[in-house]
């Protein structure tokens, strides 16, 4: 069986608790002297979970040090006090890297994706418009025509039904 040879810079970090604070994370000194040059700012990191995540990145005393960007990708996916960080860097803005938990060697969990989408729905919660509320407005809005005022969105709190039209100005 032929073995194909990656061409990625492959090399690791642990998270350790003072980075983390700081809400920054330094690569290793002998990557960023070898390569840091060739470094695209910014980055984008790809965990196997299929997202990209932006992030702007200084040099500190000769160390690429990855700030914006960097605190939310450590939130999101909930690092702590050694985890253990793999990139893999090809040479182009993408860096992919997989996180471990060295407490028992195997790869996160990686958050899902499922409760991120393109999902517009509305909740209706059980509270009235205060009074008066929209029907003075949406009178004066239904005599002036442009996009924004065009289309009337009307709720109705006893049934949860949404309906949309320029037509539906009869409110309860």
């Amino acid at each position: 069986m032929a073995s194909s040879i990656s061409s990625d810079i492959r090399f690791f970090k642990i998270g350790l608790r003072k980075s983390l604070e700081d809400g920054n994370l330094k690569l290793p000194k002998k990557f960023s002297k070898k390569y840091g040059d060739g470094v695209p700012n910014p980055v984008y990191l790809k965990p196997p979970d299929g997202t990209a995540w932006k992030i702007d990145w200084s040099l500190y005393d000769g160390v690429i040090q990855f700030e914006n960007g960097w605190n939310e990708f450590a939130s999101y996916y909930s690092l702590d006090n050694g985890h253990l960080l793999c990139f893999a860097y090809n040479e182009t803005s993408n860096i992919e890297v997989q996180i471990f938990d060295i407490i028992d060697g195997f790869e996160i969990k990686y958050p899902s994706l499922d409760h991120i989408g393109d999902d517009n729905s509305i909740e209706i919660l059980n509270e009235l418009p205060p009074r008066g509320w929209p029907s003075i407005k949406l009178k004066a809005a239904a005599e002036v025509s442009s996009p924004s005022t065009s289309k009337i969105l009307r709720s109705s709190v006893k049934t949860g039904d949404v309906e949309k039209g320029p037509d539906k100005q009869n409110w309860m």
